[in-house]
């Protein structure tokens, strides 16, 4: 008797397929927001630089002038610090648009996380599907059998067949 070919199997093996694929953009999506987070941990070190920074520049400005430094070198100073402000408040922009970034990065995960949750569902369900045509297949085949060895039994044994 030959072998029955699963009809669904062109069926089955598209959502593999698409499982694959989802798990691939899975990975893909993970890979983004680790280099999401990794920026956004680069810009708050940066801010936190700049803050270091503006630190040691109020400092110095305070010893010079302590030690009666020049006007002139005092309004560099401020000149200076006021510089390194507005660019802190650049790197905090830089931080809050980072934080989006991470943020839709982790949306997109998120999804493509559901889509392989449905996608292996999907592929359970073909599968669950194949192993009740296999188990229904075997036990057509098996009562066939069963009915053949009874004919056959039934010609062997039968009151003609002992003449």
């Amino acid at each position: 008797m030959p072998k029955q070919k699963y009809r669904l199997e062109t069926v089955l093996e598209i959502r593999d397929k698409a499982k694959k694929e989802a798990a691939q953009l899975v990975g893909v999506r993970r890979a983004q927001l680790a280099a999401a987070e990794d920026e956004l941990e680069r810009c708050h070190q940066a801010v936190r630089d700049n803050l270091q920074k503006q630190r040691e520049q109020q400092d110095l400005m305070f010893a010079e002038i302590n030690q009666g430094a020049e006007v002139r070198r005092a309004m560099d100073f401020r000149i200076h610090l006021t510089d390194l402000r507005e660019i802190e408040l650049d790197l905090r922009a830089n931080v809050v648009k980072q934080e989006k970034v991470v943020e839709q990065a982790a949306l997109e995960l998120e999804k493509a996380l559901e889509f392989l949750a449905e996608a292996t569902k999907e592929v359970k369900v073909i599968e669950k599907h194949k192993e009740t045509w296999r188990s229904n297949i075997k036990l057509e085949t098996e009562r066939k059998e069963q009915k053949l060895n009874d004919e056959i039994g039934a010609i062997l044994y039968s009151p003609k067949s002992k003449q």
